[in-house]
């Protein structure tokens, strides 16, 4: 299920294109291997939301994590942004 839909353009550094980002509500099907290791990703460590390490901001922004965990723990409609 979508939960929400963005426009990055907003709240990125400008691109040469649009580009728009997806935010789904999943449920967690199996384990996750703490070992897990591959090009794209270095280890995975999940972290509280009020003590996030560090983002990759062109990626993903702290308010945006912060409003999809409120969503979470509340759910309601989706939001298109």
């Amino acid at each position: 299920m979508i939960l929400r839909l963005e426009d990055s353009w907003s709240h990125r550094p400008a691109y040469d294109r649009r580009i728009y980002e997806l935010f789904f509500v999943c449920d967690q099907v199996c384990d996750v291997d703490p070992d897990f290791v591959s090009d794209e990703t270095s280890e995975v460590i999940r972290f509280p939301v009020d003590d996030l390490p560090e983002l990759s901001v062109s990626r993903v922004l702290s308010e945006q994590l912060r409003r999809l965990h409120q969503h979470w723990q509340s759910p309601g409609r989706a939001r298109f942004d």
